[in-house]
Order: structure tokens, then C-alpha cells, then sequence
């Protein structure tokens, strides 16, 4: 079965170990939906693995998440793009928070989450 894509979403918040093994999904995101575009939501620890990879579009840092006067500026900027597709490969209730918050039409999660992760 064959998905038109035009907009993905990886939330694949930290560990920066965690965050570079997830990069070989880009090259299969990429490879599959050429004419997509690629946006990565990160915590800022991690987000200069992500900055500048050819594949992605946007990087999307959660700096403002913890600041409860920046988080609507936080969820604006998340939600400025409807996605297609919505990836969690964190797994965690603070990435699920984050994907349902996020503008997709899919979402896809881990099976197994953990902390609550699965509700979203």
C-alpha cells in the first residue's frame, strides 16, 4: 500500500545517544517521501545533531515548553504545520503530550510506551 506524505513529524525529544540512532530514519523518510517535508521536534540538548541534516526541514526546540509564559508560543510554533504523519519515537508521556498537541493526521507511537506515553 502506497501514502502520499507531504509532512512529517519525528518527536524524538533526548538522550542524544537516543537522537543519533534515530537519524537513519531520515534517510528512509527520505527515501520513501522525497517530496516531503521533514520537521523534528527536540529538546535543545540534542537539537544540534538535528540542525543542518540535509533531510530535515525544520527543528523544532522545546526550550519553551518549560517556561509556562513561552508555552503558548511553544504550542503556536508546533501547531504552524499540519502534518500527514506524526512519528513518537520517544515513547514517553511527555512526547505523547506532545504529539496529541501536535497538528497530524496520523500518529504513530511506540509500542510499549511507557509513563502514559500510549494515551496520546
Amino acid at each position: 500500500m502506497s501514502y502520499e506524505l507531504s509532512s512529517i513529524l519525528i518527536i524524538k525529544l533526548s538522550a542524544i545517544g537516543d537522537v543519533v540512532h534515530s537519524l537513519p530514519l531520515l534517510s528512509v523518510l527520505k527515501e520513501n517521501f522525497p517530496a516531503a517535508r521533514i520537521d523534528w521536534l527536540v529538546e535543545e540538548e540534542a537539537s544540534e545533531i538535528i540542525k543542518g541534516h540535509p533531510a530535515v526541514n525544520r527543528v523544532i526546540g522545546t526550550e519553551y515548553s518549560y517556561v509556562i509564559r513561552k508555552f503558548f508560543r511553544f504550542l503556536k510554533d508546533l501547531r504552524t504545520c499540519e502534518y500527514d504523519l506524526v512519528i513518537d519515537l520517544q515513547g514517553l508521556f511527555k512526547s505523547g503530550v506532545l504529539t496529541g498537541l501536535s497538528r497530524g493526521k496520523r500518529k504513530i507511537g511506540m509500542a510499549g510506551a511507557r509513563e502514559g506515553g500510549w494515551l496520546f
